[in-house]
């Protein structure tokens, strides 16, 4: 009896082994059939007008468009870990009307005019998915995006000394620009030793290492432009008080035999770019002296931008600089305006956001003739005679008058003049009995 007893414990130790072997196992094969169907993707299929290829045992898919569509996506897709890698393309084709493009940006064809691909100005960004294609000739696939400013308008910053690398907010424009404006940070610029450019920072002052921006014009591309723009701003009067001034003021140097043009633009966010005409204009070499320029913003009543573009002049020696910009209102406006006012040769315009300013004027030379041949009055030299114009009338016979006439006409009124005494000396011109 004790040996069968002894047989029984190792007959029910390899049941048991045997029955958790195959318990384990199933489990095993279980948890295996699921990963299985976990890494499985879900069935690829062909776009619209399109066609797919499977490949690597139907985890590789590759797509293309029928005759005259435009395929708008990856061409190709393979199944990781259960999902595919990029999503199923579509196939578009030209025939839609074009949308216009948005003030802040601009719409930017391809694939024969099937896609459009929105670009935004500097400081702006697209509100969806830049990309539009067009459906079965007739319509885009969706809504275009349009163009919408980054961040919060109230919280740009409305003064910056460019002390610090992020510029506060003000970008290069670098879709169209022939080259940038470049960040300085010790005592003038590196073609200083050439007699152009500035010697010293504005904000801090000589000696101090501060920091501007400036466009060297050396080994650039004659009229080639650099452009910067501002941070998307708010309306300027609505912080402002009733009747009380805005402006934009800034500091800006230009030095050098060939120093080209410095403008300035107020772009409002209804806008394009090739609308407007700048609203401060400076040329040619202003020597090495920091100066104040003023721009009213009175006018201006939606969100803006302010645009500083560089303009390279006819050779290699000229820089030009800006430092110290800021929106301000009230007594600084008033301050900056007068800082402004002894420089000569600036134009200011009003901007506005209906009715472009005027571009800039031109002085022509005149030339002086006292009609009534009297002398200068006062005993002062002629050439420093009040100016009386044609439109104005005088309020005496007597006073002398200033226009501008053609060198032709002041010579023949001088003969004519001349001959008319001669005549009236020899009595050719006494009445006949």
């Amino acid at each position: 009896m004790a040996a069968r007893r002894n047989w029984k414990c190792p007959t029910l130790l390899l049941i048991t082994v045997v029955f958790w072997l195959n318990a384990a196992n199933c489990q095993q094969q279980t948890a295996s059939n699921i990963s299985r169907k976990k890494l499985t993707c879900p069935v690829a299929s062909p776009p619209k007008n399109g066609k797919i290829k499977l490949g690597l045992g139907g985890r590789e898919a590759k797509y293309s468009c029928n005759q005259y569509y435009v395929l708008v996506g990856q061409n190709t897709s393979t199944c990781l870990q259960g999902e595919w890698t990029s999503e199923t393309p579509v196939c578009a084709i030209d025939g839609c009307l074009f949308d216009p493009s948005p003030p802040s940006g601009r719409f930017i064809p391809s694939g024969g005019g099937a896609v459009l691909k929105l670009e935004c100005d500097p400081g702006y960004r697209p509100s969806g998915w830049p990309l539009i294609y067009c459906v079965d000739r007739f319509v885009w696939n969706g809504t275009a995006p349009h163009c919408q400013a980054n961040g919060d308008v109230q919280q740009s910053a409305t003064r910056c000394d460019f002390e610090s690398q992020d510029l506060c907010g003000w970008v290069q424009d670098t879709r169209a620009d022939e080259f940038d404006w470049a960040w300085r940070n010790d005592n003038g610029t590196s073609s200083f030793h050439l007699g152009t450019g500035p010697s010293f920072d504005h904000t801090l002052g000589e000696g101090k290492a501060g920091h501007y921006l400036f466009i060297q014009f050396s080994n650039r591309v004659l009229n080639g432009t650099a452009r910067l723009f501002s941070p998307v701003y708010g309306p300027p009067k609505a912080s402002a008080a009733v009747n009380e001034e805005v402006c934009f003021s800034f500091w800006f140097h230009m030095y050098g035999s060939t120093t080209g043009q410095l403008q300035v633009y107020i772009k409002p966010e209804s806008k394009k770019m090739s609308e407007l005409k700048p609203v401060f204009i400076h040329s040619g070499d202003q020597g090495d002296h920091w100066r104040q320029g003023y721009i009213s913003l009175d006018t201006v009543t939606e969100n803006f931008q302010v645009v500083i573009e560089g303009v390279r002049g006819s050779g290699d020696a000229g820089d030009s600089a800006i430092d110290d910009v800021q929106l301000t209102k009230g007594e600084e406006c008033l301050a900056a305006l007068k800082r402004m006012m002894p420089d000569t040769e600036t134009t200011t315009t009003q901007p506005s956001s209906t009715i472009p300013p005027p571009s800039n004027p031109t002085t022509a030379s005149t030339t002086s003739v006292l009609l009534n041949g009297d002398p200068p009055q006062g005993g002062l030299p002629a050439d420093e005679q009040p100016v009386i114009t044609a439109n104005q009338q005088s309020s005496s016979s007597g006073a002398s008058i200033q226009v501008s006439l053609p060198n032709w006409l002041i010579v023949v009124t001088v003969v004519v003049a001349a001959l008319g005494d001669s005549l009236a000396r020899d009595g050719w011109c006494r009445r006949r009995p």
